[in-house]
């Protein structure tokens, strides 16, 4: 029974370890992040368009391995305050839906044209 187990145990080990071989990890200084794909992924930059509408730029890390996908998308938020800046001064006076604030009293809160809370909301609205 113990050389069954055994040698069912070394199957698995070995199966485990010769897909994993086809693995690799893969480093991208630029967004700051590793992470393991079946080869070298392609990247294509594309715009992302957050749950506000704002249009940031992102990159799409792809790999095609048979019929399997594998897909990462970064997007870059840093220039969403200026945007949201930008945008609350296009508005009409008063126009708390474009602005994102009452009276200015939730601006540190919500953020300019709710630019602050594009980014809090972004890991629950990148899914859908």
């Amino acid at each position: 029974m113990r050389v069954t187990a055994i040698v069912f145990a070394v199957a698995l080990l070995t199966a485990g370890s010769a897909s994993a071989q086809d693995w690799e990890q893969y480093t991208s200084i630029q967004d700051g992040f590793k992470i393991d794909f079946p080869g070298q992924p392609k990247v294509a930059e594309i715009k992302w368009k957050s749950e506000y509408g704002y249009e940031l730029p992102a990159r799409v890390y792809t790999v095609d391995k048979g019929k399997e996908h594998y897909s990462m998308t970064v997007v870059d938020y840093t220039g969403i305050d200026q945007m949201g800046r930008e945008r609350s001064a296009k508005c009409p006076p008063g126009a708390e839906t474009c602005q994102g604030q009452r009276q200015g009293g939730l601006l540190s809160v919500i953020g300019p044209a709710y630019s602050t809370q594009d980014i809090r909301g972004a890991l629950v609205y990148a899914p859908f």
